[in-house]
């Protein structure tokens, strides 16, 4: 009976090692990432967005958006554990898709440049403040067995613009394998 009961206390003791250890080197926090939707134009003949590209975001948003004044909707941003408190995007309505030249960058900024100020939308989200809210109302999908050594959690907000510019937010709350990251 002690024999099992060692065996019980160290695998125990273990398992809560390995989970402090590998929280400490950052494997099984929470990341939080924005995706930049817009509508669902199968014809590809639907509006496009532009976005102004914030301080908040350079950097974060891909290298089509790097260093670059405005960038099209339709990006993926990703923060990593530690988003900032609060993010603006600001949007206008462009061309249809189909319109838009393969060299688009300078034809894009010279009319966002041009656009009132009244022409730009904003949406302002709080990356902090929704992660608490989607680790308290749900269950991570796909958790796996242990958690801490072998994934970490993501947490990605959907911000969807339809063809009127109206926003709409989805969250997906689930596991990536650690090694899926390396």
């Amino acid at each position: 009976m002690n024999i099992l009961k060692s065996l019980l206390i160290g695998t125990l003791s273990l398992s809560v090692l390995s989970g402090c250890i590998t929280n400490l080197v950052g494997i099984g926090d929470t990341e939080f990432s924005l995706e930049l939707s817009g509508p669902e134009n199968l014809d590809r003949s639907g509006v496009t967005y532009i976005a102004k590209n914030m301080p908040q975001l350079n950097g974060k948003c891909g290298s089509r958006a790097e260093n670059k004044k405005y960038f099209l909707w339709g990006n993926f941003c990703g923060f990593g554990r530690f988003p900032p408190e609060k993010i603006e995007l600001q949007y206008a309505k462009w061309k249809p898709f189909d319109q838009i030249p393969h060299q688009y960058q300078s034809e894009m900024t010279a009319y966002a440049d041009s656009l009132p100020a009244s022409a730009w939308k904003t949406v302002t989200v709080y990356p902090r403040q929704f992660m608490s809210q989607v680790k308290r109302s749900k269950k991570a999908d796909g958790t796996p067995i242990l958690p801490g050594s072998l994934a970490t959690k993501k947490i990605r907000m959907e911000i969807i613009l339809d063809e009127n510019g109206n926003v709409t937010l989805k969250d997906e709350y689930g596991y990536v394998r650690t090694m899926d990251m390396l």
